[in-house]
């Protein structure tokens, strides 16, 4: 697989975009975690229990195969989550074969984060990670997340990823889930982030994932997250996304989701589904696959998508570039 220059992956992406191919791609690179948060069975799922199960998630031939597959459409923005993505030992090589074409993400509670293994990542091409925090105050963090020491873990893998970073464009983001206790917390975070040259992002708690309404925000949250994003710089979340918060919580839902046509995933099996949310239906697996005809069963599955379910940032950030405000605000930060 022929390594590609900067230029070259964002010319790349810009002509996916423009063409309506997909942009963006979660890909669970385990589903085995550490954290036991009440709002997320993934730490339930057998592979956090069976060897044999683990043993059957994608080997590093398997993401290199997948990695220039996804390539024939463009080069893309890949988000590898999880799960725990660190639990993964293999972790930066498999960045390194996604930084050949694309443009590797990460996504982690933070917990196993080193010195020595920040750098190595970064060297390997990493292009941005986050780091989960939730709340300003430990406790609540980590009761959170289910475990003891969340928050100083993840405060402390902020400021080591912002510290190790050889490059301007490798970005360092705390990710905090809007939940019902924390819109108060959001501007002491959005403080923390910056002081290590840290961006911040939001997204809303979605019952969807775990049944459970109690996390779903009772109060008015959009007029303090516009006011927080127009005095803080680093608050890079995109205003047209932000603006929806309540349509989503309070109108039932923002239609027209462009799972499947904007963004897909692929899980540690390989699997290929228009959304992470919907596992058990599968368009095929990546092993077999050809991207063509990927894409082909992806714009099906999206054609017949009526789900309001979700507002993820992995759906509103990308769905905003398809607004003229929304794609505006984002291209200098994806572009940079």
């Amino acid at each position: 697989m022929n390594e590609l220059s900067p230029i070259r992956k964002k010319l790349r992406l810009v002509r996916a975009y423009v063409s309506g191919r997909p942009v963006f791609c979660t890909w669970q690179v385990t589903y085995a975690c550490n954290f036991r948060c009440g709002f997320c069975s993934y730490w339930k799922e057998d592979v956090n229990y069976s060897a044999e199960a683990r043993a059957r998630e994608a080997t590093l031939g398997d993401f290199r195969l997948g990695a220039a597959k996804i390539g024939e459409l463009g080069s893309l923005l890949v988000n590898l989550s999880g799960g725990e993505p660190f639990v993964r030992h293999d972790l930066c090589e498999i960045v390194n074969i996604f930084a050949g074409q694309h443009f590797p993400l990460l996504t982690t509670n933070g917990w196993f984060v080193t010195a020595q293994n920040a750098r190595e990542l970064w060297q390997a091409g990493l292009w941005g990670i986050s780091v989960s925090l939730d709340f300003a105050g430990a406790q609540q963090h980590d009761a959170n997340r289910g475990v003891k020491g969340a928050a100083e873990r993840a405060r402390r893998a902020i400021e080591i990823l912002s510290n190790t970073r050889e490059h301007r464009h490798q970005r360092v983001n705390l990710m905090c889930v809007l939940n019902d206790r924390n819109l108060g917390d959001v501007e002491e975070l959005i403080r923390f982030a910056a002081a290590y040259d840290a961006s911040f992002m939001i997204q809303p708690y979605a019952a969807f994932k775990s049944g459970k309404s109690e996390f779903v925000p009772q109060c008015e949250s959009v007029p303090e997250l516009l006011r927080l994003k127009k005095r803080y710089r680093n608050f890079v979340s995109n205003r047209h996304f932000l603006s929806r918060f309540e349509r989503f919580y309070g109108r039932g839902g923002v239609p027209q989701c462009r799972a499947g046509r904007a963004f897909f995933n692929v899980d540690n099996f390989m699997n290929v589904q228009k959304c992470v949310e919907f596992r058990e239906e599968k368009v095929g697996n990546l092993r077999e696959l050809d991207a063509v005809e990927m894409l082909r069963r992806l714009n099906t599955e999206q054609e017949r998508n009526q789900c309001r379910a979700c507002w993820y940032n992995c759906r509103g950030e990308v769905e905003s570039l398809y607004s003229v405000s929304g794609f505006l605000g984002a291209a200098p930060t994806l572009l940079r």
